[in-house]
């Protein structure tokens, strides 16, 4: 499968440099500007996106046309709806990793294999919705149907659903008996 970036045309031939915070951005205040863009998205690192000057006019085309796109209300709500989820699910992956009992770890896992399936087909169905102009969104679009329609995504839904119905076959019942100042066996 083809490497994808919403950023680089030719995402395998991307030599991004992280560069430093020019010196005049504090001078114009756009350290203040890009501050308040990347807020609340430390994780993915952006500041330096913004600290590089791309003189590549393909580049900036490829980039303008996605964020054409982006200003239809319906692809800017479903990308970010993904990408809240995206670090929603790594977030409950650390709680997972926290969790004392290894059945109850397993279970856990289980359930968030199952959102994760419904995400990925919510947001292709959202995105193949409206009719986006870009490339990078067409190509984006088509990786994820590559994807959804592989042979190891299907067997991995289908297990998931089946392991989730055995689970719900299993019934199980506490006996308590009266306390007679002895422990059970």
């Amino acid at each position: 499968m083809k490497r994808l970036s919403l950023l680089f045309v030719d995402a395998d031939q991307e030599q991004f440099v992280k560069i430093a915070k020019p010196v005049y951005f504090h001078d114009l205040n756009l350290d203040k500007v890009i501050s308040h863009i990347v807020d609340g998205r430390e994780e993915y690192k952006l500041n330096q996106y913004f600290y590089n000057l791309n003189k590549n006019l393909e580049q900036i085309q490829y980039r303008q046309e996605i964020m054409k796109d982006f200003e239809e209300k319906k692809v800017y709500k479903t990308i970010l709806s993904y990408s809240k989820y995206l670090a929603d699910i790594r977030n409950t992956l650390d709680r997972i990793e926290n969790l004392y009992y290894p059945l109850q770890q397993q279970r856990c896992y289980l359930e968030l294999a199952l959102r994760y399936q419904k995400n990925l087909e919510d947001f292709l169905e959202g995105l193949k919705s409206v009719q986006v102009k870009s490339v990078g969104l067409k190509e984006l679009i088509n990786q994820f149907i590559e994807i959804l329609c592989t042979g190891t995504f299907v067997e991995f839904k289908n297990k998931t659903a089946n392991l989730c119905e055995s689970l719900k076959k299993i019934r199980y019942c506490v006996v308590i008996v009266e306390n007679k100042g002895r422990a059970l066996k």
